[in-house]
Order: structure tokens, then C-alpha cells, then sequence
């Protein structure tokens, strides 16, 4: 996920001082653009998921202000990020909720000469409306990222858990572990949004037996 992010803050050209970020989605590539964001000059930084540990987690990695998806319409959260920016919307809004519906919702939240920067819709296929003159007009730009810009990447992602991963309790946010054997169980808890981080560890079953 911190390669991910990262990649997608290298194409956006990184953030501005001053600057208000908004990041749509709580899931391990939501946190790591939150943190990002935290550790740059940004003024603040909005963080819209689900459910409520993954929203106290964007807490801890340096949110401003958690928005709960499941409990509020899309007007009042825009109505939120417009009261935090003087009525100016966000500078930069980083999607990373993998859903369709999120694109307009983003675009929605944005201010004059914003970025939008689409990091979680990479999968299967859809359309929304979308207005250029508007895009124009306000001289706003969307970009897209796949993954990391470069291999260096993963080296910066240990460097920052060598250097914040304690102060920022790193491991509490693995939250589901599962041995190979229930891989399927791994894959089905993160689909579902209950785990933070799930992962697979092989020798699980042998380290339980063990014990």
C-alpha cells in the first residue's frame, strides 16, 4: 500500500504548503496517503472511510478530522471539507476507496486549480459523467497512478517504518493474521472491510500446533 501511495504523491507533484487533502477510503492505500500527507506541509488533512477502527487508525497516522462514510450523505460531507476551507474546497483529494461512485464525489470536493489524484479504481470497468469545460474552467487535473514510480519506493516505505513505525504503532495496524491453509479467509476479511491489514502468515499453523 506505501508504494502505492507514494508513486500516486510522486505524480501528483507532492503537496503544497498550506494545503488541505482530502482522501477518500480508510483501506491500507487510504492510510498510507494519510500519513504521506500528514508528513508533508499540508494545513490539513480530511480523511472520508469506514468503518470506525480504520478511521481511529487515519487518527493516529496524522489525520486533521475523520468523516464516517456509513453515516453521512455525500452533501454533508461536502459541506464539511467546504466549512474547513473557507469555503474553497480541498486542494488536493486522493481517491483510494476503489469505487465508481467516489470519482464524482471527489471531484465534487475539489477547489479551483485542484488535483485529483485516483489511486483505488483499478479494477473492472465503468463510466461516469464527467465535464471538461468544468475541468478547464476551474483548471483542475486529474491524475491516475498505478503502483510505484520507481523500485526506490520500496526502500522508502522501510525507511519510514524505521523511522515512525514505533511512534505510529506500525503493527496495530495489522490487525487479521491467517495461516496459509485459510488464505481464502484472509482475502474474504479484507473484501469485507473488517480487517485493517490481513495477512498470511505460512508457518502459522506450525507455530500454533507448536504452542
Amino acid at each position: 500500500a506505501m508504494p502505492t501511495a507514494l508513486g500516486g504523491v510522486a505524480r501528483l507533484g507532492g503537496v503544497g504548503p498550506g494545503q488541505t487533502v482530502v482522501v477518500q477510503g480508510s483501506g491500507p492505500v487510504g492510510l498510507a496517503s494519510t500519513l504521506l500527507a500528514s508528513l508533508s506541509a499540508a494545513r490539513q488533512v480530511i480523511v472520508i472511510g469506514a468503518p470506525d477502527n480504520r478511521l481511529r487508525a487515519a487518527e493516529v497516522l496524522g489525520a486533521s478530522l475523520t468523516i464516517p462514510l456509513e453515516t453521512t450523505t455525500a452533501a454533508e460531507r461536502k459541506q464539511v471539507v467546504l466549512d474547513r476551507t473557507e469555503g474553497r474546497g480541498a486542494d488536493i483529494v486522493i481517491e483510494a476507496a476503489g469505487r465508481m461512485n467516489a470519482f464524482d464525489e471527489g471531484m465534487s470536493l475539489l477547489a479551483d486549480n485542484g488535483r485529483y489524484l485516483v489511486l483505488g479504481i483499478y479494477s473492472g470497468r465503468g463510466t461516469v459523467a464527467f465535464d471538461p469545460v468544468n475541468l478547464n474552467n476551474r483548471s483542475l487535473s486529474v491524475i491516475g497512478s498505478m503502483g510505484p514510480m520507481h523500485m526506490a519506493d520500496y526502500r522508502t516505505t522501510i525507511q519510514l517504518a524505521q523511522r515512525h513505525g514505533t511512534r505510529l504503532a506500525f503493527a496495530d495496524l495489522i490487525t487479521h493474521r491467517f495461516p496459509l491453509s485459510r488464505t481464502e479467509d484472509a482475502i474474504a476479511t479484507a473484501r469485507h472491510g473488517e480487517a485493517i491489514k490481513a495477512i498470511v502468515l505460512p508457518d502459522l499453523d506450525r507455530t500454533e500446533s507448536r504452542a
